[in-house]
């Protein structure tokens, strides 16, 4: 088995390196991805205010709205990322899954317990809040992480 030489390594590390380089520049969603994306989930949840058979009948409405999403978005950067890759990213993306979750559960006592009816509505507007802020972030961390590997 022929052993590679130090320049053949040096040769494949500023390759990968560039390849990092390359694949964080492209990595850039539509200016209205993050928003969008927010504005899908803190909808869903909003509809919790009504009746139950709204949610219902809204699941596959935002199923194939998700789905046209993420299809926008590996057409325009020509890939797809997994929100919860490992690195930086995936304490991006649990951050906001468990901020999501608490604002849920927090509007599910103020309407169940405190009867606080429209407490699904604020919780819809905060995610709305969290992914459009939470977005950038994510970008931010798996640029750096692509930078650092």
């Amino acid at each position: 088995m022929p052993s590679t030489s130090e320049t053949e390594r040096s040769d494949a590390l500023r390759l990968m390196a560039s390849a990092n380089q390359s694949m964080a520049t492209r990595l850039q969603p539509p200016a209205w991805y993050h928003l969008a994306l927010g504005l899908l989930v803190g909808s869903f949840v909003a509809l919790r205010e009504g009746p139950m058979m709204w949610t219902f009948a809204a699941l596959p409405i935002h199923a194939v709205a998700l789905a046209v999403l993420v299809r926008i978005k590996r057409n325009r950067m020509g890939m797809f990322v997994n929100g919860y890759r490992r690195g930086r990213t995936r304490w991006v993306a649990l951050g906001a899954l468990m901020l999501s979750m608490t604002v849920i559960m927090a509007a599910t006592y103020a309407e169940l317990e405190l009867r606080l009816f429209g407490a699904y509505l604020v919780a819809g507007a905060a995610i709305v809040a969290i992914f459009t802020t939470m977005g950038p972030l994510w970008l931010g961390a798996y640029r750096r992480d692509l930078r650092e590997s």
